[in-house]
C-alpha cells in the first residue's frame, strides 16, 4: 500500500485524513471530494490506528455523498496478500454502514467471514454491531476456520448478545471462554502478589540487569519509595536494564517528591531530560510553566505529536495564557485525532474569546469524546442548534454524543 503522506491541513485531502470537522463539511460542498474519502478508507492515514477513530466520520461522508460500495468492496479483495492493516478501517467503515441499516455493507461483511483472507476483522465488526441477525451462522464459520481453541476465546466477546447463546449450542467456544477465564484470573492473582517482594529482593532483581529490574524497580515507584533517584541517577548509560520505560514509568509514581531532580535534569542534555519534563508536565508548580511552555511550543513547531496533550492539559492547569497560539496551532496540524479534545479543552480554559469556531467545528469531528464536548459548550446557533439535533437522533452516534446532546437541547428548551 506503501507509505501513506498526510497533506497540509490546509487542504480538504488533509483535512478529512485528520478526521477534522471542517473537512467533513467542506467535502458536501466539493465536487471531487468522494475520490478524497475513498482514498482515506482504503489507504488508512491512521498513525495509532487503535486509538484514533475515523469509521462513523468516513462511513457519513459515504452516506451524505452517496457514495457507491463497489470501490471498498474491490479493496477488500486486491488486499488478500497484504496485512490486516491494510483492510481495518475499510471493514469498520462497513461494519458502520452495516449499523446504519445498508445490508449491501452486512451481506458484504459475512461473505468476507466465511471467505476472506482477514475474515477476523470482519468479525470483530460484526460483533461491535451486536446485531445476533448479523451473527447468524458465524459460529460455523468460526469454528470451521479456528483450531485453537485460545484464539476462538480472542475472536469471541463475553459481553455480546448472541455470545450467549453460542455457548449454549456450541461446546467448543463455551469451554475456550471459561479456559480463557480461569487464565485471566490466574494471571491477575500472580500480578498481585509483585506487591509480597521484600526490599532485599527488589533491589538484587535491579541489579540482575535483566527484565526484572523494570519490574522491580516499578514495585519501588508504585510504593512511594524515593531511593528510586539514587538508582536512576547511578544506572550507567549503557546498562540495558532497568530500561529507559522502566525508569520513567517508576519515577513518574513518585510525584513532587521527585520535582527537584527533575528540574535538574531538563536544564541539560541529561540523560534523564525526558523523564524530566514528563514528571514536571504532570507534577509541575507555575514555577516550571515557563519551561514547559518552551517544550510544548517547540513540540508544535516540530511537529513532534508524543506527548503532546499532556503538555497541553498542563498549559491549562497551570493557566498559560501564552499557550494559545501553539495550542490553535496543534488543532490545525495534529494527524492525531484523539488529541483533539484535549487541545480543544485548553483553548476552552485559557482563550475563551477565541474558542467559538473551533467548539463548533468539534460538532463534525471524528473523536466521539470531541464531539461530545462541543455538544456540551458550543454557542448556540441555528447550524450548531440542527447539528445537535442531528447527533441527537442519529442511531448511529455514540451514546456519549446523544447524551450531551439531549441534555443541551433540553436546557434550551426549558429556558424557552
Amino acid at each position: 500500500m506503501g507509505e501513506v503522506i498526510i497533506e497540509s491541513s490546509g487542504t480538504l485531502h488533509g483535512q478529512l485524513q485528520r478526521g477534522r470537522g471542517v473537512g467533513a463539511q467542506r467535502a458536501l460542498r466539493q465536487a471531487d471530494s468522494g475520490e478524497l474519502v475513498y482514498d482515506c478508507i482504503m489507504r488508512d492515514p491512521r498513525a495509532p490506528r487503535g486509538q484514533d477513530q475515523r469509521s462513523l466520520f468516513y462511513a457519513r461522508l459515504v452516506n451524505d455523498l452517496r457514495l457507491p460500495f463497489g470501490p471498498l468492496v474491490e479493496h477488500l479483495l486486491v488486499s488478500e496478500d497484504a496485512d490486516d492493516h491494510a483492510v481495518e478501517l475499510t471493514i469498520s467503515v462497513l461494519g458502520t454502514l452495516a449499523e446504519m441499516g445498508y445490508r449491501t455493507a452486512a451481506k458484504t461483511l459475512r461473505e468476507y467471514c466465511a471467505e476472506g483472507v482477514h475474515w477476523e476483522v470482519a468479525f470483530s465488526a460484526l460483533q461491535l454491531i451486536d446485531d445476533p441477525t448479523l451473527m447468524h451462522g458465524l459460529d460455523e464459520v468460526l469454528l470451521d476456520r479456528v483450531e485453537d481453541d485460545e484464539e476462538i476465546a480472542d475472536l469471541v466477546s463475553s459481553e455480546s448478545l448472541v455470545t450467549k447463546e453460542w455457548i449454549e449450542k456450541q461446546p467448543r467456544i463455551a469451554a475456550a471462554l471459561r479456559n480463557n477465564a480461569v487464565a485471566w484470573e490466574k494471571a491477575r492473582s500472580t500480578n498481585s502478589r509483585h506487591s509480597e517482594y521484600t526490599d532485599a529482593q527488589l533491589f538484587s532483581m535491579i541489579r540482575s540487569n535483566t527484565p526484572l529490574a523494570d519490574t522491580a524497580i516499578g514495585i519501588l515507584g508504585r510504593r512511594g519509595d524515593t531511593r528510586v533517584l539514587a538508582i536512576v541517577e547511578g544506572v550507567p548509560e549503557d546498562r540495558r536494564w532497568p530500561s529507559a520505560a522502566g525508569i520513567a514509568s517508576a519515577v513518574s509514581h513518585l510525584g513532587p517528591p521527585a520535582l527537584t531532580h527533575a528540574r535538574v535534569w531538563v536544564t541539560g542534555p541529561h540523560p534523564l531530560r525526558d523523564v524530566g519534563y514528563r514528571l514536571l508536565t504532570k507534577h509541575g508548580t507555575t514555577e516550571d510553566a515557563p519551561v514547559l511552555l518552551e517544550q510544548f511550543s517547540a513540540q508544535v513547531e516540530r511537529r513532534s505529536w508524543p506527548g503532546l496533550i499532556d503538555l497541553a492539559m498542563t498549559m491549562a492547569r497551570l493557566q498559560v495564557r501564552e499557550a494559545g497560539p501553539a495550542l490553535r496551532e496543534a488543532w490545525h496540524e495534529t494527524p492525531n485525532s484523539f488529541d483533539r479534545v484535549f487541545l480543544l479543552r485548553a483553548i476552552h480554559e485559557l482563550a475563551p474569546g477565541e474558542v467559538a469556531p473551533y467548539l463548533t467545528e468539534a460538532l463534525w469531528d471524528c473523536e466521539r469524546a470531541t464531539r461530545a464536548f462541543g455538544a456540551k459548550v458550543a454557542p448556540m446557533d441555528r447550524v450548531v442548534r440542527a447539528r445537535m439535533e442531528f447527533l441527537h437522533d442519529d442511531e448511529a452516534e455514540e451514546i456519549e454524543v446523544k447524551k450531551a446532546a439531549s441534555e443541551r437541547l433540553a436546557e434550551l428548551d426549558h429556558e424557552v
